[in-house]
């Protein structure tokens, strides 16, 4: 006997193909059998008629985690169907902090989480005291984090010294079981990263397996040389590169997407790595 059976739903599976009216039997948390008109026994039955059944979401690129520590039901993400979160995006993340520069990750993130308690700690360390959540989580770290804990908010090239201890912080965190590196390079201090530093960091994230997320440079008149860059770490290194929230702001570049979404086309026939995604929803808060 299945654990449930979710009969009469809209099941859009995920696969591109259109919806169509089936049943849904599951056991040990697992879909045992879809069919159209089952006739598997079942300890519990909801009646999906008239409702969409749908995998859960992905929520590709958020920053809940300033917020699930507070709140681990997450229930607005559960209400909207979302299963799976990306944290830790645009080079922003709350580990790790190393002795004596805490206060200076506190300072910096005080407008996006300034309820959290900042402390000094290591990713690990950071993973381990992650509380149980009511979604899946993936775990980025974040380039901007990791620049204010060698280099601070100093407008220049990181040195050679800085550079290893950014590498040895990567690697540690992916250790630790982050799934890759966001960078923020739209801000500072990610804004005063040369290219040679995003390679050498992209390098570390092919070694382990890892992906490379990237909130771009510009995303208003020079974003297409933005999206070339974020290109070329895929061309220099390997790793697979995601853009974040690829968009055109300003009034002028209206109509080019198609451009930028060439670039990306021509990437992948190269045989790169290259994705990207986009916000779900016509209204933000740039033009």
């Amino acid at each position: 006997m299945d654990d449930l059976l979710i009969r009469g739903g809209l099941v859009i599976d995920g696969t591109g193909a259109p919806g169509r009216e089936a049943d849904v039997s599951v056991s040990a948390g697992r879909i045992g059998a879809i069919a159209p008109r089952s006739e598997r026994p079942a300890r519990r039955v909801i009646d999906a008629r008239g409702q969409v059944v749908a995998p859960g979401f992905i929520d590709i690129h958020t920053h809940s985690d300033f917020t699930l520590p507070l709140n681990p039901r997450a229930e607005s993400k559960i209400r909207q169907g979302v299963t799976l979160e990306v944290v830790g995006n645009c080079g922003f993340s709350v580990a790790p902090a190393l002795p004596g520069r805490a206060a200076m990750l506190r300072e910096y993130l005080a407008s996006s989480a300034p309820w959290l308690p900042f402390g000094e700690t290591s990713f690990a360390d950071y993973v381990a005291a992650f509380p149980s959540t009511a979604l899946n989580v993936i775990l980025q770290v974040g380039h901007n984090t990791l620049r204010l804990m060698t280099a601070g908010m100093d407008n220049r090239a990181v040195t050679g010294d800085e550079l290893a201890t950014m590498e040895r912080l990567l690697a540690e965190a992916l250790a630790a079981g982050a799934w890759g590196m966001s960078s923020g390079l739209f801000t500072a201090p990610g804004a005063y990263a040369d290219a040679a530093e995003i390679h050498a960091l992209a390098r570390v994230l092919r070694r382990h397996g890892a992906a490379y997320s990237s909130h771009i440079r510009d995303e208003a008149n020079h974003v297409t040389d933005a999206v070339r860059e974020a290109i070329a770490v895929a061309e220099a290194t390997g790793v697979h590169v995601q853009i974040a929230h690829l968009k055109l702001s300003g009034v002028d570049n209206w109509g080019g997407a198609a451009r930028l979404l060439d670039e990306i086309a021509a990437a992948r026939r190269r045989g790169l790595a290259v994705d990207c995604d986009a916000y779900p929803y016509d209204t933000a808060s740039n033009p």
